[in-house]
């Protein structure tokens, strides 16, 4: 008869071997499954990178988007400014009100062709509106947790770029000044439309960021450019030349060319129409530059807001950036419409990371700023 003492440790051993088969056989399936549906998801490092597109930023009617790969066009997520090779998310209808919050038993999937972007409840510009979300949560008897997305950050594509390829932006706040940041009007300085998505990001995760205040960000404004990693658009004018200015001027072809006559260009258009519909009370426009020409370059009254960023980011306030710049947004919107203007130049040889933590407390700084 076989003692017992040497049975149970025995036994212990065989049904450890036959968990861990169980358990490897079901990673086995598990992985399986996943690479059927995504054969080419994007590497760890990559996805990490930024955020996935949202139901906000693609056309559902055109969802191809296109971004730089090994220097050729290729599928992709501009808009986020990363590589995106994935089956576009699946999303709900959108509400028709906001009773179309509240928990509901989970729907049948609705075929791709069908979806639209969820709208925004509430617009970010109109504060008025929330006694009348108030009003429709009491009749229709929601509960409080189903108000919140009406309050949150909100997304919206604001329109296309020559390509067709979106442009998107990111609202924050309901009450307060408003402040401005866009990034990528040049597209070969792609480390400004890391730091605006960083913005993005850390606002969304920090509420308080913005207490008081509204914030609009456009992550990419040349969305053609960053995608072909070109200074220009896809029509070759340089869009930060191309804006009504006094100063405007019609140049000889070539990097710095703003067109033959000025808001010729659709991103060029966007950007003057989100200014006279939203309003801003100050703008920072993130360029990048030779490292040591970079710093805080201001133009109208926004020599104190250039100081205050200089106490955080250390750069140099600059007056000027040192050489003309006929039909560029400084001119147009600081220099003639008198908006406080921050032209933030961040070194070209920096990292999008480098340059978001050398300038993530001045941004901050802007945005609480009375």
């Amino acid at each position: 008869m076989i003692p017992f003492d040497w049975i149970l440790p025995r036994g212990r051993a065989v049904a450890r071997l036959l968990l861990s088969a169980i358990a490897a056989a079901s990673l086995f399936v598990t992985s399986l499954s996943v690479s059927a549906t995504e054969p080419d998801s994007p590497s760890t490092a990559n996805s990490d990178a930024l955020p996935l597109i949202t139901p906000y930023n693609f056309d559902p009617s055109d969802p191809g988007e296109y971004s730089r790969l090994n220097g050729k066009p290729a599928p992709g997520n501009v808009a986020t400014g990363r590589v995106w090779n994935r089956p576009l998310p699946k999303v709900r209808r959108a509400a028709k009100s906001i009773a179309a919050r509240a928990p509901t038993v989970s729907a049948p999937a609705v075929p791709q062709a069908d979806l639209v972007p969820i709208e925004p409840i509430v617009a970010p510009d109109e504060p008025a509106s929330v006694i009348e979300v108030v009003a429709i949560a009491a009749r229709e008897s929601l509960r409080p947790g189903d108000l919140l997305p009406a309050f949150g950050p909100q997304t919206r594509q604001l329109g296309k770029s020559v390509l067709g390829l979106p442009i998107v932006g990111h609202y924050f706040g309901t009450t307060g000044p408003k402040t401005l940041v866009f990034a990528a009007i040049h597209g070969d300085e792609a480390n400004t439309a890391f730091v605006a998505n960083q913005l993005v990001e850390h606002l969304t995760k920090n509420s308080e960021a913005y207490y008081g205040r509204r914030v609009a960000i456009m992550p990419v404004a040349n969305p053609d450019g960053l995608a072909r990693g070109t200074r220009a658009n896809a029509r070759e004018i340089d869009l930060n030349r191309n804006f009504p200015a006094k100063n405007f001027a019609v140049g000889k072809k070539g990097r710095y060319f703003g067109g033959e006559e000025p808001a010729s260009e659709p991103e060029a258009q966007l950007l003057i129409q989100l200014i006279d519909d939203w309003k801003p009370d100050r703008i920072i426009s993130l360029h990048a530059i030779q490292r040591g020409k970079h710093g805080n370059n201001f133009d109208g009254p926004a020599e104190r807001l250039a100081e205050t960023m200089s106490i955080h980011n250390q750069y140099a306030v600059l007056k000027s950036i040192g050489y003309p710049t006929p039909g560029s947004f400084g001119s147009w919107a600081g220099v003639d419409r008198k908006l406080p203007t921050i032209t933030l130049e961040v070194p070209t040889d920096a990292s999008g990371a480098t340059a978001w933590r050398e300038n993530r407390e001045a941004l901050l700084a802007v945005i609480q700023a009375k």
